[in-house]
């Protein structure tokens, strides 16, 4: 390994980031550079100035995403990140008070990344592919969480002058739910449906757990007496929100298919090589189309590393012990890739539905007095032993088989 002649620390900021630089033992220089396309750059050729080879250099950072890694990632210079809980504790070092500005920060990055190499992680560039599927899947997250936000503002104002409605849909997050309400935004025009208008609607959006009499049923009885101007203010905001949510829908969608079509292309390219991993995940149990291409997307390169233990640190289904003296008790990890945990929740939850042995794995903690969470955890733990095994042998899981994977202790 090439001797380090320069550490950089970066105390990343919204607006600017200050920068620490030090060359060799020399004294620090500081500087700081705003948050635009200029100041990135003079960043970066701040951190390269003079004859020195990436090589020779180490770079330290809080955070491992975001506009300054990719900047330096993209010159091919070694980035390091660190958690910020352990970025406080190195600070006491050089100031017990607590005294705490940028300057220093930037300082204690630089002087701690060779030292402390250990506190600190090198973050890699990152399969492309499984960039852009965390991308997409991030994305879809996004849009998730704004449909769910805009169905429940739907429900509050359905609740206010139609509540009969939401005996038909009760989560008011339905596409054929909207396009009743755009025939007939108010209750007077849905009193006034036929039956040939509301049948139209159901076929069209395949709904056969009600009948055009039920539903004619409940619009002609669902008219308050309310002032006129109270049913145009909410008619009016109705018609925003089945709009947005007719968009959102529309949207998430298309980046469903996109993931479809991005995984079908790279199981196809798959068949051409020795290593089947998306194949193999996508055998294991649970494991549909946007779950593995989060997991794959979240995990970073544990997955192609076959590193358990970091899968199940990342993904929270490791658990947290705490001993001192006679005391030791071990509770759940918090701190974990939130999207990876729920994605994986998912996972396990389609397991236990529909493979016995993880149902039945299931049931047995649950009647040792584990959690449903705790048992919920444990599967999890468990497919991802199973996957890394799988990969290791480059085998499909098969259902029919009852060995599962052994106890994760066993690893």
């Amino acid at each position: 390994m090439a001797k380090v002649l320069r550490r950089v620390g970066v105390d990343w900021g919204s607006g600017a980031h200050q920068v620490c630089r030090i060359d060799g033992e020399g004294e620090s220089k500081q500087r700081v550079f705003p948050h635009t396309s200029e100041g990135l750059n003079a960043l970066v050729a701040f951190v390269l100035e003079g004859e020195i080879t990436p090589e020779q250099m180490l770079i330290a950072i809080e955070v491992n995403h975001g506009a300054v890694v990719e900047a330096l990632l993209a010159k091919a210079l070694p980035v390091h990140s660190i958690n910020p809980k352990v970025l406080d504790r190195l600070r006491d070092r050089f100031s017990p008070a607590g005294a705490k500005d940028d300057r220093r920060d930037a300082f204690v990055l630089a002087s701690c990344v060779e030292s402390d190499a250990r506190a600190f992680r090198r973050i890699e560039p990152g399969n492309e592919e499984n960039l852009r599927l965390q991308a997409a899947t991030r994305l879809r997250g996004d849009l998730k969480a704004e449909f769910g936000a805009d169905a429940n503002r739907l429900w509050n104002e359905l609740r206010e002058y139609r509540p009969g409605l939401l005996t038909l849909c009760p989560g008011a997050d339905e596409p054929w739910l909207w396009a009743l309400i755009e025939k007939a935004p108010s209750p007077s025009q849905g009193a006034k449906l036929t039956r040939s208008s509301i049948g139209a609607v159901l076929k069209k959006h395949r709904i056969r757990r009600l009948g055009i009499e039920d539903v004619q049923t409940v619009l002609r009885g669902d008219v308050l007496s309310l002032r006129s101007v109270y049913i145009e203010s909410h008619v009016a905001r109705v018609l925003v929100l089945t709009a947005r949510l007719k968009l959102a829908q529309s949207q998430i969608d298309k980046i469903e298919k996109d993931i479809k079509t991005a995984l079908a292309e790279r199981v196809k390219s798959e068949e051409r090589t020795k290593r089947r991993d998306l194949t193999i995940l996508l055998s294991l149990p649970g494991f549909g189309s946007v779950t593995t291409a989060t997991a794959l997307g979240e995990s970073g390169e544990a997955f192609e590393r076959r590193d358990y233990k970091a899968l199940r640190s990342i993904s929270g289904a490791a658990p947290i012990t705490k001993q001192s003296g006679g005391s030791r008790y071990v509770v759940m990890r918090q701190s974990c890739q939130q999207r990876l945990r729920v994605a994986l929740h998912i996972s396990a939850l389609q397991a236990i539905r529909i493979d016995p042995k993880f149902h039945d794995l299931y049931v047995r903690a649950r009647a040792r007095g584990h959690t449903v969470g705790h048992a919920i955890r444990n599967i999890v733990d468990r497919l991802l032993c199973l996957a890394v095994q799988l990969l290791r042998k480059q085998e499909l899981y098969d259902i029919n088989l009852r060995q599962l994977a052994p106890a994760a202790a066993a690893l």
